[in-house]
């Protein structure tokens, strides 16, 4: 089957480097920890069998580090039923007993006491559902166009506590809410990844002599810990659920219950997921504390990373980056430009996943695999030479190319099984140029069979040339016989190092390695070996999903976001700071070329 240019759907294009972005290596911030500091749990559950989902049953936790200090039972006001029931269930599990707006009334109220006075942290397991079931009104929030502080909030939500705010009456005649006094804020809170949260407190309305203060005088914004994401970030366990990451610390856990009856067992089912949260905060501490530190960080309780800002395996995997001294690879290279890079996103796809993705025809074989796919092939390209360099330079490899190409099409594999051939000082990060004659190549469909889009690797005619990666112009001349017409290749090559990277390195656990002669990806996966040989099962799974985001998940990565244009609020995407397309689509595309080869090897030749 022969796929012409218009069935082809739009392919990716290059959103543009960041005006923000800097050269300068991103300065890793001092974390702090919940093992020696005060911190209020909070726990809180729907009510079951209600007509609208709306608060039910909390509880809170006040903890110091391991100690536990008090503890209580939230109910909704203006139930009595409710207070009668339990009264005498949380007078035996030492819990007091308050309605919601008592816990958060705004003059005494324990979470004004605890978490508006900068004494600790508040810590939530889906920290938006738990604020959002105890507001009393909430509203989007409208970030202001001209200040990118206020900007992040957009798409975000502005929530009102219990008894902190009242409706009033505009001399207009539109109704608002506002605050009850001048040092009270709001709350603000917007999804961040996958699983997690933002929080902070707003501006008092007030004015700037309003509110709690910083000891430099800003708004106190407030300490919110989603323990969900943070766990995420270093068990690689990507599920919304406490009791998965729970077991995958090694601990027993349960589950935050969506809904309760609220009487004894919908109380103790919330109170066994408060402590499932202070458990899970702890260790993860501890685990935290291994990433990045060296012995004299640790005995100065200097944490390297941040679990309140962190949100998945990508964010562990940059911070690595950052300690390592690198730094955000599209503000120091210019090289290649925007429009180059814009031929690079065209010719990113995804690995070769499927029997449906393998093309037409049958195989000797069931099943064949590359194991640890995408950072051995990081390893073959030489990603860390990329990242360290001082300078990339482009350099016309068409000769070299079709040189290989026509070699591989007449049968000659060797060249596929030297590490040269895919070095940094040999093909590395090239991309081609190519006149398509049914040549077999990975294109974004949109067909009947496939209603969800993606790509295929399908025999494609165009008189158009199109870009893509030197590994997927290989492969076609393995399974064709055929040379692609290649009218031009051009190779990055990376030249020098870059000032400022670390000689040395601690990444985990007393694990230290030389940056000079070693590559933290492949320091991470003979981590990874020795953890399975040990039986670790836990810090081996972590592990697979870091390295993953650390060889190709980060380089890919492109994040959505809004901006004001001509007065329109618009969904765009932007670069992460280490989104480097030539590397992510090398490294999918080498990925695709040895699966490749193994079939050609199964088979005795071409199909």
């Amino acid at each position: 089957m022969t796929v012409p240019v218009p069935a082809v759907s739009i392919e990716q294009a290059w959103p543009g480097r960041r005006a923000d972005l800097s050269a300068e290596v991103p300065r890793l911030r001092v974390a702090e920890e919940l093992a020696d500091r005060r911190a209020l749990v909070l726990l809180v559950a729907a009510e079951r069998g209600a007509d609208e989902e709306h608060f039910g049953l909390g509880v809170w936790l006040l903890v110091h580090g391991p100690t536990y200090v008090a503890g209580g039972a939230i109910i909704p006001d203006g139930r009595p039923d409710v207070a009668r029931r339990l009264a005498e269930w949380c007078s035996t599990h030492s819990l007091s007993l308050s309605m919601l707006s008592e816990f958060f009334n705004w003059r005494d109220g324990r979470f004004r006491h605890d978490v508006y006075t900068g004494r600790g942290w508040l810590l939530a397991a889906d920290l938006g559902r738990t604020m959002g079931l105890c507001c009393e009104d909430w509203a989007e929030a409208r970030g202001r166009k001209t200040q990118s502080a206020e900007r992040r909030w957009e798409e975000g939500f502005t929530l009102w506590l219990p008894t902190w705010s009242s409706i009033t009456e505009r001399p207009d005649g539109r109704i608002e809410r506002r605050s009850v006094s001048p040092h009270l804020p709001a709350l603000r809170i917007k999804a961040a990844g996958a699983l997690g949260y933002f929080a902070q407190f707003g501006a008092p309305p007030g004015g700037p002599r309003c509110g709690v203060r910083n000891v430099d005088a800003t708004a106190y914004a407030g300490r919110f810990r989603d323990v969900i994401p943070g766990a995420f970030a270093l068990d690689g366990v990507d599920s919304h659920g406490l009791g998965d990451h729970c077991a995958a610390a090694g601990l027993a856990g349960t589950d935050v219950p969506a809904a309760v009856d609220l009487d004894e067992d919908g109380t103790a089912q919330v109170l066994a997921a408060a402590h499932s949260t202070w458990r899970l905060a702890l260790r993860l501490d501890e685990e935290a504390a291994k990433w990045l530190t060296s012995p004299e960080d640790r005995a100065r309780d200097q944490l390297r990373v941040d679990l309140a800002r962190l949100q998945s395996p990508g964010g562990l995997a940059a911070a690595i980056f950052r300690r390592a001294g690198v730094a955000p690879l599209l503000a120091k290279y210019s090289t290649p430009s925007d429009e180059t890079l814009d031929r690079w996103m065209s010719a990113h796809f995804g690995g070769w996943q499927s029997a449906e993705g393998a093309g037409i025809g049958m195989s000797r074989c069931v099943d064949s695999d590359q194991i640890a796919a995408y950072p051995t092939n990081a390893g073959l390209l030489g990603a860390w030479r990329y990242c360290s360099a001082a300078q990339l330079v482009e350099s016309d490899v068409t000769e070299q190319v079709r040189a290989l190409a026509s070699r591989v099409a007449g049968g000659d594999v060797s060249a596929l099984f030297d590490r040269a051939t895919f070095g940094p000082d040999g093909l590395g990060c090239t991309l081609c140029e190519v006149r398509c004659d049914d040549d077999e190549l990975p294109i974004e469909i949109a067909e009947r069979d496939h209603p969800a889009g993606g790509f295929d690797i399908r025999p494609v005619h165009s008189d158009m040339l199109l870009a893509r990666s030197v590994y997927d112009v290989l492969l076609s001349a393995l399974r064709t016989g055929r040379s692609p017409d290649v009218g031009l290749a051009v190779g990055l090559r990376p030249i020098g190092r870059q000032l400022g990277i670390r000689r040395r390195l601690h990444l985990y656990d007393g694990l230290v390695i030389d940056l000079e002669a070693d590559d933290p990806i492949a320091a991470l996966v003979r981590l990874r070996q020795r953890a399975k040989k040990d039986g670790n099962d836990h810090l081996a799974a972590a592990l697979r999903v870091l390295v993953n985001a650390m060889a190709y998940g980060n380089f890919a990565r492109l994040d959505q976001v809004r901006r004001w244009e001509e007065g329109v609020l618009v969904l765009r995407e932007r670069p992460a700071d280490y989104t480097f397309p030539p590397l992510a689509a090398s490294v999918t595309a080498l990925t695709r070329l040895h699966v490749g080869l193994a079939e050609y090897l199964v088979t005795g030749g071409r199909r």
